[in-house]
């Protein structure tokens, strides 16, 4: 049974190849953002154990103090370093700042643990490590609050699927006595704003089932490098399958008009452009198809006609129902297994299936009943 974290996943899900290559190296590496988030949430707990449990007053000093220990902590960690780092020990600064403006947003009589962390057992056998910066208790609803340095520019709807607190919120209604709904809270030091919504049945069973498709995925999938803006500061750049070409051209910039692989690619990037023109006439074209054909039903209804004719046809004109279900279909699965519908009704997720089997993590009965073809793809992405 493997133990896996948040910070793991996250890891992984920027790049399944720097994720790969950091298990098998010695050692411990992270970012420098990282660091400053490390930082200032290890302050924000020794500040808030202080302040919570101790009664004690906390000051900007001692705050910053905390922080600063952190930091010295875990900058040793950080690879590669960054050119300036003042940048962000200014922004952690400032978020220990705000963190101090939040402190009067919840009553300290309500905090019954600060820096919790338990383990939910995933379908698939292995676990998770569940961290909760302030777990509170009123009632018979507990509050899972995290704080976050990212200024949270994210609506309540979206930060309620957050896959994260949705497992903080399963273990708290596990573990907590008398506990029968959970809020979940964001104190965002970025901005220096907070925002709460509230845990939806049926919510939390769902995110513990995706983070066990997740860790499949980590077991089974190749580490097939991702490429984003963290690429610049990765250690592996070098060994990266993604970048190999890449940097033997900027070796030497003269192989750029001998080289057989920059040909094809410029004439497969010259062929998408003219595809993707040909869409987006296609496009244009449905969409002026679509407004006539509105101003047909329009002239049918006016007139009761059920079709019309032209030169070269007809339109036969027909009001029909489209049916569109909610993307969350809990309650809907629900109510058909309380009317006995759902056998008759449901069917399985072909889509899924096929996925599951091609990445190797379907049933091994189910999987040998399919046929697995393999197909080689190329995508085509301007970067000039």
């Amino acid at each position: 049974m493997t133990l896996y974290t948040f910070d793991g996943i996250r890891r992984h899900r920027r790049c399944p190849y720097e994720y790969r290559m950091d298990s098998r190296a010695p050692g411990w590496r992270i970012t420098a953002d990282e660091c400053m988030d490390m930082a200032v949430r290890d302050a924000v707990l020794a500040s808030e154990t202080r302040r919570v449990m101790r009664g004690e007053r906390i000051s900007r000093d001692d705050a910053l103090s905390f922080f600063w220990e952190s930091w010295d902590r875990h900058y040793p960690d950080v690879d590669p370093l960054p050119e300036d780092a003042h940048g962000l020990i200014r922004y952690g600064e400032r978020c220990m700042d705000r963190y101090l403006s939040a402190c009067g947003r919840y009553d300290v009589r309500d905090v019954s643990a600060i820096g919790v962390s338990g383990t939910l057992s995933l379908p698939n056998g292995h676990e998770v490590l569940v961290p909760i910066d302030i777990l509170m208790f009123h009632g018979s609803t507990a509050t899972v609050c995290q704080f976050v340095t990212d200024p949270g520019l994210r609506s309540a709807s979206e930060l309620s699927r957050d896959r994260e607190m949705r497992l903080r919120a399963l273990w708290a209604l596990g573990n907590i006595a008398g506990c029968r709904s959970v809020r979940m809270r964001w104190e965002f030091l970025g901005s220096g704003t907070s925002t709460e919504a509230s845990v939806r049945r049926g919510d939390p069973e769902l995110a513990l089932g995706e983070v066990a498709d997740i860790v499949s995925e980590m077991e089974a999938q190749e580490p097939l490098p991702r490429e984003s803006a963290h690429c610049a500061e990765c250690p592996y750049m070098r060994t990266c399958p993604r970048k190999l070409h890449e940097l033997s051209l900027a070796g030497d910039p003269t192989m750029m008009s001998m080289d057989e692989g920059v040909r094809l690619v410029d004439e497969y990037g010259e062929l998408q452009e003219r595809i993707d023109a040909l869409r987006r006439r296609q496009s244009e074209l449905e969409a002026r198809r679509d407004s006539v054909g509105e101003s047909i039903v329009a002239f049918a209804d006016a007139n009761g006609f059920m079709a019309v004719t032209g030169h070269s046809g007809k339109a036969l004109v027909r009001h029909e129902r489209k049916v569109e279900l909610p993307e969350d279909k809990t309650e809907i699965i629900e109510a058909l297994r309380r009317r006995r519908l759902y056998d008759d009704l449901s069917m399985p997720n072909y889509p899924r299936l096929r996925s599951d089997i091609a990445k190797g993590v379907a049933d091994p009965e189910v999987a040998s009943l399919a046929t697995v073809v393999p197909v080689d793809k190329v995508y085509y992405r301007r970067t000039r």
